[in-house]
């Protein structure tokens, strides 16, 4: 059996047997711990989708209304997406929660999710290498991680630009220039949802393709700017969405896979100190992955200055964890250390809740659970790939030295 196979053989059964033991727990008490697992907030499932409608039915989803200025912060595209739905009631007049029980409403719900989800799984199942059974059993493992559930909950549009960042890294490097145009297009879209994509963009700085990098360029200029003009204000919006993504950087501050994070630590002073250092950690190593040759290696290393860099980095953020997971998979030439990378990343992505009480002091939380759990097994992806990395270039530069010497 290949080393990558082997790799997968055991993530596969300690995912399949991580939500076997969550289903169990859940159905031997329905409002125990695993119940925070979907829907946790009975007032709130859904809502990044409803209040969404609310915001773009009339056409002007940057001025105030329903949810106020500081969450009517998206880029154009995500609002030109889901306006068709916003038809389906009257979310202009009806607050979204009122909205909500409606049999139209609900039904536009599940087909953006199914639209959003097919999409995803497909571009993972097409993105894993090896036999169909593989392919298949390897996207179903996926599916029980606790972030997908999650993101089943929020219905957000990150779905969709992560799926449209897979369509970008499957085929960017392909021969057929026709692919990589797509590919091109589904960064710029990927970008135009979520800003933050936009870093996986250094790939062809770091390949030296001038050329594809001002097409991206080109598409992501259309994708941000173009559906401007589909709403009420055009480009007249843009000072609008500043002030308004300036306030929601200034009530959302860090987030769940963020280095520091009330998650984590439970003291302002120090989650501003956090705050800082992440933000450098992000460029620190965003420009290590340019010294990695390994290619799932620098996808992560990307993925984690993407995951430093939002100031509302929330638990669904995590979903984009799942690209560079699978190109790990597919190594060929798995090394010991890999199995780290193994266990972090199913600690990382796992199903299971729980909830233990720690002694109290001025610094940590007093409980001890699985969202604390998923963002050290993150920061041990960080630092693990941070010293492995840097262990590398100065090996090489060492060889490089005597050679000279020499």
């Amino acid at each position: 059996m290949k080393r990558s196979q082997v790799f997968t053989l055991v993530f596969c059964i300690s995912m399949f047997t991580l939500g076997l033991i969550t289903l169990t727990l859940f159905l031997q008490n329905p409002q125990g711990s695993q119940r925070s697992l979907l829907f946790p907030d009975q007032d709130d499932y859904f809502m990044d989708f409803f209040n969404t409608l609310n915001y773009t039915a009339n056409r002007n989803p940057y001025q105030d209304g329903y949810g106020g200025l500081v969450n009517r912060n998206y880029l154009p595209l995500a609002y030109l997406i889901l306006y068709p739905f916003s038809k389906l009631g009257d979310f202009i007049h009806e607050l979204p929660k009122e909205i909500r029980p409606e049999q139209a409403a609900m039904i536009g719900c599940f087909v953006f999710l199914l639209l959003s989800f097919g999409l995803f799984f497909y571009l993972m199942y097409e993105g894993k290498s090896g036999r169909r059974l593989e392919k298949l059993f390897t996207t179903l493992a996926c599916a029980c991680s606790g972030l997908i559930l999650y993101n089943i909950d929020r219905a957000n549009t990150i779905i969709l630009a992560v799926a449209f960042l897979w369509l970008y890294l499957l085929f960017y490097r392909d021969e057929n220039p026709v692919y990589r145009h797509i590919a091109l297009v589904g960064l710029a879209i990927s970008a135009a949802l979520k800003v933050y994509p936009a870093i996986f963009g250094v790939l062809l700085l770091y390949e030296k393709r001038w050329k594809d990098t001002a097409w991206a360029i080109l598409y992501g200029v259309i994708a941000v700017f173009l559906p401007f003009l589909f709403f009420e204000e055009g480009f007249a919006a843009v000072p609008q969405l500043l002030y308004n993504v300036q306030l929601n950087s200034k009530k959302y501050y860090g987030g769940s896979f963020s280095i520091v994070t009330n998650h984590i630590l439970d003291t302002t002073n120090l989650l501003s100190i956090g705050f800082g250092i992440a933000k450098v950690l992000m460029v620190l190593i965003a420009a290590m992955a340019w010294l990695q040759e390994k290619f799932w290696k620098r996808i992560l290393l990307l993925t984690c200055a993407l995951l430093l860099s939002p100031t509302h980095s929330g638990y669904y953020c995590g979903l984009y964890l799942f690209i560079p997971l699978i190109f790990f998979l597919n190594e060929e030439d798995h090394s010991n250390l890999d199995w780290l990378y193994l266990v972090l990343f199913i600690l990382a992505v796992s199903p299971l809740q729980f909830r233990i009480s720690l002694p109290e002091t001025r610094l940590f939380r007093t409980q001890f659970d699985n969202f604390m759990l998923q963002n050290m097994a993150a920061i041990g992806i960080y630092l693990s790939l941070i010293i492995e990395t840097l262990y590398s270039a100065v090996k090489q530069w060492n060889l490089r030295k005597r050679q000279v010497v020499t």
